[in-house]
């Protein structure tokens, strides 16, 4: 008999079938000759203290016993009785969203030419590309207008022009270097300029755009920061999140709705792991976790469980039109928050603080309690100087 010892959040739907009971995993940790990975979850100390805390986190769910055969599910295939509440709730939930494998390559969905979806795309790109490159004429003209190393005349009235009226010009009816092909690529375009905060988010991804790898993905960034924030701190905060989140690989879950008192995203890390994040900007660091009105903690499995029984209610109106944050109520939003409440709130939860004055911001890892435990980050937005002085204009 083999076995082996993994973290929770590497398990595949194949490994299912092989997972040890916590009982039966105890028997095994002090009589088994070799388990694979054993030294990896070690930790210092005696090894009946590492046994001990190793059990812990068996029981917990956080770590897995593999064997052979496994002994969690009966011959109906559901989980067996008197099994640890935490082990059981993760089991159940690896049911649902674990990968199909333990090492595999995303797969994607073909493109289809039908849909013009990729032109859509391409003359969105094209757009920012040319305001982009508009926006930096108009400011290399007013610059040379103001220093008075080129003096700019209306063609129409004979009148010289001052620096401001250049750099509107320039703006206004400067020339498109990228030409669109196809009414998909012009529809694209008209797409992104009629959103609401496009012509504010140009000049910054202008300016920040010589320091960030992918100007269209820092634009991204910036809007998802600013969407339902009612203060500058708290769009710098999200700001911080977004940024957080793409650093650890984090993808927001398709079904989530961004709602008052709800968490602030709602996504699946690298190992498909459903993972809520609270985002938070303070004027200095802070590592203060919230507390609703029942003094639950956020992040806490109490707070996670009544959110998702409170959504769950919300059933009766599903499509039922709406002026509050979020819209009409969503089947798949609810189904999510069903998935949360079977889970009893158990699930990865990230808290994300964002110094406001200096752009610094720290990842934290909180236990069930709503405890930090472990900080997964610690960096500073590029060019957030110039960042946070465009957005302030906003708010």
């Amino acid at each position: 008999m083999s076995y082996e010892i993994i973290e929770a959040r590497r398990l595949a739907i194949s490994d299912l079938k092989r997972v040890i009971s916590p009982r039966q995993a105890s028997w095994v940790l002090q009589t088994a000759p070799y388990v694979t990975g054993l030294s990896n979850v070690m930790e210092h100390g005696g090894i009946r203290r590492n046994l001990s805390n190793i059990m812990r986190k068996i029981e917990s769910g956080e770590l897995i016993l593999l064997g052979n055969n496994g002994d969690v599910f009966n011959g109906n295939g559901e989980l067996a009785m008197g099994l640890p509440y935490g082990f059981a709730s993760r089991i159940r939930y690896l049911q649902a969203n674990a990968k199909p494998t333990r090492f595999v390559k995303a797969n994607y969905a073909p493109f289809d030419p039908n849909t013009n979806l990729f032109d859509t795309v391409i003359g969105g790109a094209k757009q920012l590309a040319n305001d982009f490159i508009r926006e930096q004429r108009s400011s290399q003209a007013e610059w040379m207008a103001d220093k008075g190393i080129v003096q700019f005349t209306d063609t129409t009235t004979g009148q010289v022009m001052t620096s401001d009226e250049v750099a509107q010009r320039y703006l206004e009816h400067g020339e498109d270097i990228l030409t669109f092909s196809n009414e998909a690529e012009l529809n694209g375009a008209e797409l992104l300029k009629e959103n609401r905060h496009y012509s504010t988010i140009l000049p910054v991804v202008s300016l920040a755009a010589s320091g960030f790898r992918n100007p269209i993905k820092y634009r991204e960034l910036l809007e998802k920061s600013i969407q339902n924030s009612r203060s500058l701190p708290e769009a710098l905060g999200k700001l911080g999140m977004e940024h957080a989140k793409e650093r650890l690989g984090i993808k927001d879950h398709p079904d989530y709705v961004d709602r008052y008192h709800g968490p602030d995203s709602m996504g699946f890390d690298k190992d498909n792991l459903l993972v809520e994040i609270e985002s938070k900007g303070t004027a200095g660091a802070s590592r203060a976790v919230g507390v609703n009105v029942d003094n639950m903690k956020q992040g806490s499995a109490a707070k996670n469980r009544k959110r998702g029984s409170q959504m769950v209610k919300k059933r009766t109106k599903v499509g039922v039109p709406s002026n509050r944050q979020g819209g009409p109520y969503k089947q798949a939003e609810l189904d999510m928050w069903q998935l949360v409440t079977d889970l009893q709130g158990n699930k990865r939860h990230l808290m994300v603080n964002t110094d406001t004055e200096t752009g610094r911001v720290k990842v934290y890892e909180q236990d069930t309690n709503g405890d930090i435990i472990d900080q997964l980050d610690d960096f500073i937005i590029d060019g957030y100087k110039d960042t946070k002085a465009h957005l302030s204009k906003l708010f």
